[in-house]
Order: structure tokens, then C-alpha cells, then sequence
């Protein structure tokens, strides 16, 4: 599609619809869509008064068709067992994205009685993955369903609570079906803080937070929910999009946690931190090591240089500090002598 609407072929436009080709998928990147890039206004016209009904229909039957011929490849119970779990996950991910939060949990109770009642394990829990890898939590995150985070974060921390029929460290079926994971990632590394804060989620953001997700884990791309909650800045450093908002719920966790990760300068080495506080400057190097002399020349060469300046201008002391200069550079030799010798290489 987005080929043949970028070179303004609309007779292969229209043979695509016809065989069912969704005209409302988009680029993640760009936000653009087969009318955006479309050639001319004949190939916009093509896609833009296509019958979308007609595309819903067609993907169904296509859909149906698919089951179907799984459904005649089933020779053994592992391949039926293997056909549920992924119709089971596929209804799991459309419910968590949708928001339907009764119709999740009823679905994974179903599951966990199962697992209950033949002392087998579950066909799924709600740790089961979209084929881009996602987890329930994960797609409840980038679709800003905060009740049912809430839910997928809490619920197993009190489901064995009037269970006592279980040994101490035991957990029920149930606890193990509900029990999801804050810190899951998908196949590009996205852990699901990092998509809440993509997505300016701060409801979910802040619930996981506190309930052990981590902001700092990177992802593929070396991105961490603290680095997609910085501005995004033009060429000549102007806030383009503000996220201080957003930004604002890592800034509370940061300073509950003591963690440092706003702070100025290198963290947990210098400069201020979140809250204010003075961060413990850099270790100085040891006294009579090359670099400690190294920067003791190197200090005094600044003061020496401006106290020269000075006397050089108004009393023509400039000689004076000339012959301190030169002094200067003999001590510099010698102290890169020094450090060439403990280091054993040689002076460039």
C-alpha cells in the first residue's frame, strides 16, 4: 500500500483493497498513513473513498479462514493445547488494550480454577505476550488503562490473604496466574515504565513506580523511561515539546528514592542533586603521585601567569614574571619526565 500510494499506482491501490489490505495502518515513526504520502490527488481519491467496511469484512473472513486451517493441522492434544493458549492470549491482549478490566480478570480466574481443579498448569497467565512480545501490563500501559495496571500490579498481593489451606511461602494458582511482572520488556528491550512514559501515562507511570517498576533499564535503542522524559529540543536547543509533566512523577519517585537521577553534574559525584542537596565532590588524587603535581604546576601556573599580567602593566614588572614563566615550563618537564617514568611510556 505504501508503495503503490507513493508512486501514484491506484489500479494496484484498488486490487489491494479488494484483497483486503488495511488502508489505516500507520508508520510508528511518522504517524503517516497511505493517503498521507499518496502521489497526486487520483491515488488520494482511490484510498480516501474505498469503503472501509468492506476492509473490516474481508479481514474477518481472512481471520476465519486462518483458524480454520489450524484447526484441520490439529493431529495431537499438544497441537489443540498449543491452538487454545494462542487464542486464549490473542482474547487476553485484545481486552487489555481495549480496557475491559471485568472481562480480563474473569477470563484469568477462569484459568487459575482450571489449574486448580486438574493440578495442571495454566494455559495462560498474565504473563502472556502479543507477537511484538508484550505483556498484558505492557499494552494496558500504552493504552493508558490505569484500572486495569492497578489491578495486574495489586490483585496477587492479597489473593492468598483468606487462603489458608496454604503453607508459609506457598502461593495459590491463582497469586501465580494474576502475579505480572513491572519490568517485562518486549522484543525492542521497552520495559513498561518506559512506555507509560512515552506515551505520557502518569496515572500508570506513578503505579508503577510503586510497585518495583525501574525507570533506568534501557531499551534497544539505549533509551530509559528517565531519557524519553526529557524535552525534546530543536536544533538550537528550544523546547519543541515540553514533558516536565511527566517528568514530574519520575522527579517525586527519584527524590522518595534518594537515587540522584535528576540531579547536576555527574551523578552521585559533585554538582546538586534533586532536592538541593550538595553532592560529595570527586576524590582528589594522592600527594607525590605525577598527577597531583600535575595539577599543583598547573594551578600555580594560573596564578603566576595572572599576577605577572598584572605587575607587567603597571610597573613594568612583566620581566619578573616572564622568568617565572620559564621556571614554570622547567617544572613541567620535569613532572611529565616523572609521569612518563611511572606510566613507562614514552613522551609524545
Amino acid at each position: 500500500m505504501y508503495r503503490a500510494a507513493f508512486n501514484g499506482h491506484s489500479a494496484t491501490i484498488t486490487l489491494l483493497l479488494e484483497s483486503g489490505a488495511d488502508r489505516e495502518l500507520f508508520d510508528k515513526s511518522t504517524g503517516e498513513r497511505p493517503f498521507d504520502i499518496a502521489k497526486d490527488d487520483e491515488t488520494r481519491k482511490v484510498i480516501e473513498e474505498w469503503d472501509y467496511n468492506k476492509t473490516t469484512a474481508l479481514l474477518e473472513k481472512r481471520k476465519a479462514e486462518i483458524l480454520r486451517k489450524m484447526e484441520e493441522r490439529i493431529k495431537t492434544a499438544a497441537d489443540r493445547e498449543a491452538l487454545a493458549r494462542m487464542l486464549i492470549t490473542k482474547e487476553l491482549c485484545e481486552k487489555a488494550e481495549k480496557g475491559d478490566c471485568e472481562g480480563l480478570k474473569s477470563q484469568l480466574l477462569e484459568l487459575s480454577f482450571e489449574a486448580e481443579t486438574t493440578k495442571k498448569r495454566p494455559l495462560v497467565t498474565c504473563e502472556a505476550r502479543n507477537e511484538r512480545g508484550q505483556t498484558l501490563l505492557s499494552l494496558a500501559c500504552q493504552y493508558n488503562r490505569i484500572e486495569i495496571v492497578k489491578f495486574l500490579c495489586e490483585h496477587h498481593k492479597t489473593c492468598d490473604d483468606d487462603d489458608f489451606s496454604l503453607s508459609p511461602g506457598e502461593h495459590s494458582w491463582e497469586y501465580r496466574v494474576f502475579k505480572a511482572n513491572s519490568n517485562s520488556k518486549d522484543q525492542k528491550g521497552w520495559n513498561c515504565a518506559a512506555i507509560a512514559t512515552f506515551h505520557e501515562s502518569k496515572a500508570c507511570l506513578k503505579t508503577l513506580l510503586d510497585n518495583g517498576a525501574d525507570p533506568t533499564i534501557k531499551n534497544s535503542y539505549k533509551k530509559s523511561a528517565i531519557d524519553l522524559a526529557q524535552d525534546d529540543l530543536d536544533a538550537a536547543l528550544n523546547v519543541v515539546k515540553d514533558k516536565s509533566e511527566i517528568r514530574g512523577v519520575l522527579e517525586e519517585w527519584d527524590n522518595s528514592n534518594g537515587s540522584k537521577l535528576f540531579g547536576t553534574g555527574k551523578v552521585g559525584v559533585g554538582g546538586t542533586g534533586a532536592d538541593g542537596t550538595v553532592l560529595p565532590e570527586e576524590p582528589l588524587p594522592k600527594d607525590g603521585t605525577a598527577m597531583a603535581m600535575q595539577l599543583e604546576v598547573e594551578k600555580e601556573g594560573l596564578v603566576e601567569k595572572t599576577a605577572g599580567g598584572k605587575k607587567g602593566g603597571k610597573k613594568g614588572g612583566g620581566k619578573k614574571g616572564g622568568a617565572k614563566k620559564g621556571a614554570l615550563k622547567k617544572k613541567m618537564s620535569a613532572v611529565g619526565k616523572l609521569a612518563g617514568k611511572k606510566s613507562g611510556t614514552k613522551k609524545k
